[in-house]
């Protein structure tokens, strides 16, 4: 509904594509997305890794979204744009939420919310949700394994067959709000099929994964002089992108996309593109208020 932003999906995984007034590529590294404003960014392709899944909406109260490049303030990864989720508070769950759903491609969802504001001036917020599919079974008539047939004279394509988007995601938060700290932290669960295939050519087996864990901790002096705000946070993030089965970018029986091929791959093409990372972040900030129609504000 946002003007100038458009989500597609990519042929590796059906990932989305998150188009900022038309620019994009397919890793899709030039949208920074941020989770109260911790980038989930990898370093390896820039973009959410090729397991990102989406995110469940139970636990976000707002998204909130910046058109056109925001590299001043953001860095180099959000050149079209900036997506910044934002997570709900204790008080905006306000006590004990359980719900089910069900749909077509044997889809469930689960979630349970917690959360409450005390007297004491302390918010805490717990939020689970778990989701499974089938994924849709839609046919594909011919892939790039067709193509290559075609040429080589070779019998190798399973098509026509079904893509692959089988899935099991499960999202943990929690939050504990006391005054000027904030506590947060999550973890993320990614595992499934991929699509038309890495390479669009078929490949029914194959899984993907990816676990996201993170933790930030908050602290913001709106008084610390007169007309003067102090705010901090330090974060860490461990993100992975990992191959439960052999990735066929191939199958069996076929030459590869080599010109000219170098043999027959008995066991397909195989790769294996597993990524682990960790980030550690810090920040410092000072702000003042006291000039007429100015902000003065310096960071680290």
């Amino acid at each position: 509904m946002v003007p100038g932003l458009h989500v597609a999906r990519d042929a590796l995984g059906y990932n989305p594509i998150y188009t900022f007034r038309g620019i994009y590529s397919t890793f899709n590294p030039q949208v920074l997305m941020l989770v109260n404003g911790i980038p989930l960014t990898n370093l390896f392709y820039g973009d959410r890794n090729q397991a990102w899944g989406g995110m469940p909406v139970e636990a976000i109260s707002r998204v909130e979204i910046i058109r056109g490049p925001g590299s001043a303030l953001y860095g180099a990864d959000a050149f079209a744009g900036v997506i910044n989720i934002i997570t709900k508070s204790g008080g905006e769950i306000g006590g004990l939420n359980v719900g089910y759903r069900q749909g077509s491609f044997n889809t469930k969802d689960t979630w349970l919310s917690y959360g409450e504001k005390f007297n004491n001036n302390l918010e805490v917020s717990f939020v689970v949700e778990y989701s499974e599919s089938d994924g849709q079974d839609e046919i594909i008539s011919a892939d790039a394994q067709t193509l290559l047939d075609s040429y080589f004279l070779t019998n190798a394509s399973l098509a026509p067959g079904s893509v692959s988007l089988e899935r099991d995601t499960l999202d943990i938060r929690g939050e504990i709000k006391k005054g000027n700290l904030t506590v947060r932290s999550g973890y993320q669960f990614r595992e499934g099929g991929n699509g038309a295939g890495i390479a669009q050519a078929l490949d029914p087996t194959n899984q993907i994964s990816s676990k996201r864990i993170n933790l930030d901790i908050g602290y913001v002096e709106k008084d610390l002089f007169k007309n003067w705000m102090l705010s901090g946070q330090i974060s860490g993030l461990r993100t992975t992108q990992e191959i439960e089965k052999d990735l066929i970018l191939y199958p069996a029986g076929s030459t590869g996309p080599f010109i000219p091929p170098i043999g027959v791959f008995t066991d397909g093409v195989i790769g294996n593109p597993e990524v682990y990372e960790k980030h550690y972040r810090a920040s410092l900030d000072i702000s003042s208020m006291g000039f007429d129609m100015h902000e003065f504000r310096a960071g680290a």
